[in-house]
């Protein structure tokens, strides 16, 4: 099963590679993605904080 992972994510590096070459805004499509990638780390941040500090009150601690 690893094995398949392991080629899904070869072929998602090429497909991403072979897209980036086309591309003729190719700075705007990173900075697209970094931003996304920036709000979605922020999101998951917080909801695991907002996780942490539920499950202590319900801990009791």
């Amino acid at each position: 099963m690893n094995t398949f992972k392991g080629i899904g994510a070869c072929v998602v590096l090429a497909a991403t590679i072979f897209v980036m070459g086309r591309l003729v805004h190719v700075e705007m499509v990173i900075h697209a993605v970094s931003l996304v990638l920036v709000a979605a780390s922020t999101v998951a941040y917080l909801a695991a904080l907002l996780r942490f500090r539920r499950d202590r009150r319900i801990a009791g601690d």
